[in-house]
């Protein structure tokens, strides 16, 4: 059996934004049954089927796939500072060319800027897409529970005192592991 008027439309609004109940209503069904219609629309096979159809007729179209975005987020989740800076002397780190960049690398870049000191000189800072978010967001996709936050007392943020002596062996141990190449 063929859709209806209606029917065909919602799906084709339904991929505007995924939402069953306003895509009713833009179909022509009433704003009060909206949420109701919208939902049996898509237990409808010849609707699924039309809303899948459509669906990757668009995938076609912009070429933008569900693996095509996995790829991206894990290009983010798992991006490589040191494959944007390397360490120099001390503690001065040497940010690369980034047309030198490979393309992957590039895209993880969210913002390049440059930051007056002080002393009049200039210093490059490099802001990566939040990996936080790309592995949660990936998380999800998966199936995965989210990590456990960590509490302090009363459920607050967990205090830790760092010493400048503890600071500065921790930094002289993440400057050693990057000269190593390591994460």
């Amino acid at each position: 059996m063929a859709l209806n008027e209606k029917q065909a439309r919602f799906a084709r609004e339904y991929l505007v934004d995924l939402n069953a109940t306003q895509a009713a209503i833009r179909a022509g069904y009433s704003e009060k049954t909206a949420h109701v219609q919208g939902s049996r629309l898509l237990t409808n096979a010849e609707v699924t089927a039309e809303v899948q159809r459509l669906m990757a007729k668009r995938e076609q179209r912009t070429e933008v796939t569900a693996d095509r975005v996995v790829k991206e987020l894990a290009h983010i989740a798992f991006s490589d500072i040191t494959e944007i800076v390397s360490g120099g002397a001390g503690a001065v780190l040497y940010v690369q060319e980034l047309s030198s960049l490979p393309e992957h690398v590039r895209r993880c870049i969210a913002e390049v800027s440059e930051v007056q000191s002080a002393e009049g000189g200039g210093q490059l800072k490099v802001k990566l897409h939040s990996k936080v978010q790309a592995l949660r967001m990936l998380m999800d996709h998966l199936g995965m529970d989210a990590p456990k936050k960590v509490a302090g007392a009363d459920g607050g943020p967990l205090q830790v005192e760092v010493t400048t002596a503890d600071g500065a062996e921790l930094a002289r141990r993440a400057m050693a592991q990057l000269a190593k190449g390591g994460g």
